[in-house]
C-alpha cells in the first residue's frame, strides 16, 4: 500500500514539475498532477499485475486521455493541456536511454529488444491517445450537463 502511494506522489510531483517547466497556468497544475499521477498508478499497477508493458502503457494512456478531455470540458480550456503532462510519466524514457546504451556498447541484440520494446509502448500510447480524440466532443460535452 505504501509503495502504491509513492508512485502516487511522484507520479503527481512530476506531472506537476513538468507543468512549472512548460509555464502551464497554476491553475492546471493540481488537475494536471492528478491526472499524471493516476495515469502512471494505473501503469504500475497493470505492469504488477504481468499484464505487460504494452497493455499497461495502453490502458493508462486511455485513461490520461479520458480524463483530460473531461478535465478540459470543466475547466474550459484546451485538453491538451492536461494531455502533454499527464501522459509524461509514461513515456518510455527508461527504454529508449537503455537503447542507446546498449547501441553504444556493441550490444545489438539487447539494443534491438529494447528498442521494440520502447516501440510498442509508444504505438500502444498513440492508439490510446486516437480512441479517446475520436471520441466526438459532443459525447464529453454531455458529461458536464449532466453533472450540474
Amino acid at each position: 500500500m505504501n509503495n502504491v502511494l509513492l508512485h502516487f506522489i511522484f507520479g503527481l510531483l512530476g506531472t506537476v514539475a513538468y507543468c512549472y517547466l512548460f509555464h502551464i497556468p497554476k491553475r492546471y497544475y493540481l488537475s494536471c498532477g492528478l491526472i499524471g499521477g493516476v495515469g502512471w498508478l494505473i501503469y504500475v499497477l497493470i505492469l504488477n499485475c504481468g499484464l505487460g508493458d504494452t497493455f499497461a502503457g495502453l490502458i493508462s494512456t486511455v485513461f490520461v486521455a479520458l480524463a483530460s478531455r473531461i478535465a478540459s470540458v470543466y475547466m474550459e480550456c484546451p485538453s491538451t493541456v492536461f494531455l502533454y503532462p499527464g501522459i509524461l510519466p509514461i513515456i518510455p524514457g527508461g527504454s529508449i536511454y537503455e537503447t542507446v546504451y546498449f547501441i553504444v556498447a556493441n550490444d545489438t541484440s539487447a539494443a534491438l529488444m529494447k528498442g521494440l520494446t520502447a516501440i510498442k509502448i509508444t504505438v500502444a500510447m498513440v492508439i490510446g491517445i486516437v480512441i479517446i480524440y475520436e471520441i466526438p466532443q459532443r459525447y464529453i460535452a454531455k458529461l458536464r450537463r449532466h453533472g450540474n
